[in-house]
């Protein structure tokens, strides 16, 4: 190409790329986090004056459209017929999207992504940021320079929660379809023909794929450590095909109230903490916040909030967290103001603001030929240290939302759609109505893990794996004479005892002795199951003070566990045995439907479940694919067994001992899952096989007992019998929560391993709908 007009006749809205060698840029992605949709005909002129070269892409019709050869007015459908420029760049936007890269658990794609530019002939590098999770920025070049004039950089983090690659027509759906995996795609493909077209070389351009830009900027601010600098350096963003001018500052307060709880029958004992809260975010709408004439209005938002436990329980607790996109001033004396504003009228309140508050940040755009447009999110042009000579970027969509258009949408609240303009008239013009489309329902699946995922308990592997670590240089034979091993020993014979003087005073204090069924009956089997907390709770200080754990690293139980995982060669260990079909079920959910998978376990160790689980379902090291562990931890120091942090924004830690507690964990999860408001919920399943499991499996859409040859006393499956319900192999499915003359209702399935389920067929179906059926199960209950 050559410096002067360039006219784009097949322009996909996705990005547009310019570079020029002294110039620090941020060009844009196709906006809207979740779709992207292609755009025929957007005729532009961009007369860019480059020193090597002009390069201009867009996302998904690759790099120089102009010399595609597409017909302008061909659908995305039939575009790949013409182009296999256009084809590759639709397959590599698809494969990045197909791989779940929520913040935090980004390595899956990007030792894709870096695999995929070693095919490309690119070098490739990747930066460690963390190793726990691991996490790796990619760094890719030309030949042997690592050192290059200009930098195009994006982030291959995205928002949670996960939304599958979809295509409709002209329409591509899916999580960082927009922001960012289109920008990635872009500009890769936009180097790739650069370089074959030998418009630029080695030393020319550096390609920077980043985690963590959508949470705290942590791979950005790793590369600096590189000691790198370059002339110019592009930020793929969201801008409407326009050059950004420059965008918000952010500012995040948290806002707390600590009242007195209590009863609610009797609010003068106690001290609301909603009512102290409440009032204070009202103020914050009378706050004069600043403006500019460049950065619009400084708005704010709540975008969260939690109080109290129930309706009928004064709220001791509760918060808020507010984001708030500074246009104008200075951050400090902005603080200054919220809190003296917010302060007036509710002086208990805490407020604590958030590290790395800024204010608006000024972008370079002169350059002919392009609109300019103010963005109101944030990016990582700020966390790159470097004397750039300027910053400018552009893209090709929206993160807005019209009445009548979804130019597409970044924040999980809302199913973004971006629909194809049409060409002869300009693309802000243009307006749409959304249609009502069908959603198709995501799946999450939560297992418990001991007896569930293993085929028995691991808690006792995990304390001889403790125990062998105290004492590395004894055979197998004498660990068992260690004082470790004895305190064990008196720990599980005390247990017994306090689980049997339990279990004693319950039948004692039992009323008449009649059984209790339906509905009645499962509510009072689950609060005789959370009777047991204080038998729990002692048993895990018991373990706890007796040292067993005491001294022991995180990153032991780890390894511990994936020793246990693989087999112990040396027999120190039990071992660990998988249910058979385990590997091969988390695939297949992966695979099928993307769907996301966590585990809820009362183990004591997460690290430890964590180990197994890296063998069991990929690489030790490696993030499980889109799986997650909810369980207790143990702490080096004390060796004491401590919590689980479920609440996000809150260092509380939750002890897991109970079946009440696996659903609290359980209910969190999916609410972390919601997909929004024009989303259909996800379908839950849960498998379970112990009495810790009774409330997450009747809460889900699907339970799924695991059977046990022969079924312990006071298995699931017992309980539900005892209420008056049936528990029926998954093969009979469809005959969940039906009512059948003369024949107990079944509520639960069961099955003896995940190869039957895969077998099953219970979550191929589409025709079936567990959850309606439960509801109309429940009516009729509640009516009967």
């Amino acid at each position: 190409m050559r410096a002067g007009d360039l006219k784009m006749h097949e322009a996909a809205t996705i990005s547009v790329w310019a570079v020029h060698p002294a110039t620090s840029w941020v060009i844009g992605e196709p906006s809207g986090d979740i779709t992207t949709t292609i755009h025929s005909t957007v005729k532009m002129q961009f007369p860019v004056v480059l020193k090597r070269a002009v390069f201009a892409n867009a996302i998904l019709a690759s790099c120089a459209v102009s010399a595609l050869s597409i017909s302008p007015q061909v659908p995305l459908d039939n575009a790949g017929s013409e182009s296999v420029s256009l084809s590759g760049l639709l397959s590599l936007h698809k494969s990045l999207i197909e791989i779940p890269s929520i913040s935090n658990s980004e390595y899956e794609v990007g030792q894709w992504l870096a695999s995929y530019l070693k095919g490309e002939g690119f070098t490739v590098k990747s930066q460690v940021v963390s190793t726990d999770p691991p996490r790796e920025n990619i760094y890719a070049y030309i030949g042997s320079a690592h050192k290059t004039r200009t930098l195009i950089t994006s982030h291959i983090d995205t928002v949670p929660p996960y939304w599958p690659y979809e295509r409709r027509g002209n329409e591509i759906w899916g999580r960082g379809s927009v922001d960012a995996k289109g920008a990635v795609a872009a500009q890769i493909k936009a180097v790739e023909a650069l370089r074959d077209s030998k418009s630029i070389s080695e030393g020319d351009v550096g390609m920077l794929f980043v985690v963590g830009e959508e949470v705290n900027g942590v791979g950005m601010l790793k590369v600096n450590e590189l000691g790198l600098s370059w002339d110019t350096v592009i930020f793929g963003e969201p801008t409407e095909l326009k050059l950004a001018s420059g965008h918000k500052g952010i500012l995040k307060v948290r806002i707390d109230a600590h009242g007195k709880g209590g009863h609610s029958g009797y609010p003068e004992v106690g001290r609301n903490a909603n009512d102290m809260l409440i009032p204070a975010l009202a103020e914050l709408a009378k706050i004069d916040w600043p403006r500019s004439e460049r950065f619009g209005n400084t708005t704010y938002n709540i975008g969260r909030m939690e109080g109290g436990v129930a309706d009928n329980v004064i709220a001791a607790e509760a918060y808020a967290i507010v984001s708030v996109r500074v246009a104008d001033g200075d951050p400090e004396v902005l603080k200054r103001t919220i809190s003296d504003t917010l302060l007036a009228v509710s002086p208990d309140v805490k407020i604590t603001y958030g590290p790395g508050s800024y204010g608006p940040v000024p972008i370079d755009h002169d350059v002919e030929g392009f609109e300019t447009i103010v963005v109101n999110y944030g990016t990582d042009i700020l966390h790159l240290d470097g004397d750039h000579k300027r910053r400018r970027f552009l893209g090709p969509q929206a993160m807005i939302l019209s009445p009548s258009l979804y130019l597409g949408i970044f924040s999980p609240p809302f199913c973004p759609r971006a629909t194809l303009p049409a060409l002869s008239q300009p693309f802000a013009t243009h307006h749409y109505p959304l249609p009502i489309m069908a959603r198709q329902r995501s799946i999450q699946i939560i297992f418990d893990f001991d007896g569930t995922i293993t085929t028995k308990d691991t808690i006792e592997p995990l304390v001889q794996a403790a125990i062998s670590l105290h004492h590395p240089s004894l055979p197998a034979s004498e660990l068992s004479q260690t004082p470790e091993a004895k305190s064990w020993s008196e720990c599980k014979s005390q247990y017994l005892a306090d689980l049997s003087a339990h279990y004693e005073k319950e039948k004692h204090e039992s009323s008449d002795g009649n059984a209790v069924t339906g509905p009645s009956g499962l509510k009072k089997e689950q609060r005789t199951l959370d009777a047991l907390r204080d038998v729990e709770w002692a048993s895990v200080q018991r373990v706890g003070d007796s040292g067993i754990f005491k001294g022991i690293s995180r990153e032991s139980f780890l390894e511990n566990g994936r020793a246990a995982a693989a087999g112990d060669p040396e027999g120190r260990n039990d071992g660990v045995v998988l249910r058979k079909g385990f590997s091969e079920f988390v695939t297949w959910i992966r695979q099928r439907w993307m769907a996301e998978w966590k585990v809820v376990s009362v183990n004591w160790n997460w690290r430890w479940v964590r180990g197994i689980l890296e063998v069991a379902v990929g690489e030790p090291g490696r993030p499980m694919a889109y799986g997650k562990v909810v369980a207790n931890d143990i702490e080096a120091s004390t060796g004491m067994i401590i919590g689980y942090p479920l609440h996000r924004l809150n260092s509380k830690r939750t002890h897991l001992l109970t079946t009440a507690d696996k659903l609290l964990a359980q209910r969190i999860i999916i609410d972390r899952f919601d997909l929004g408001m024009d989303s259909p919920e996800p379908l839950t399943v849960y498998i379970g096989d112990s009495p810790t499991d009774l409330s997450p499996l009747l809460n889900a859409d699907i339970g799924i007992i695991m059977n046990h040859t022969p079924s312990p006393p006071g298995a699931p499956s017992e309980l539900v019998d005892k209420c008056g319900y049936r528990v029926i192999p998954v093969s009979q499915y469809k005959e969940l929560y039906c009512e059948r003359e003369n024949e107990r209702v079944a509520i639960l399935l069961s099955a003896n391993d995940f190869t039957e389920i895969m077998e099953s067929g219970v979550l191929d179906e589409q025709e079936w709908d567990p959850t309606a059926a439960k509801e109309a199960w429940k009516k009729a209950e509640s009516k009967s």
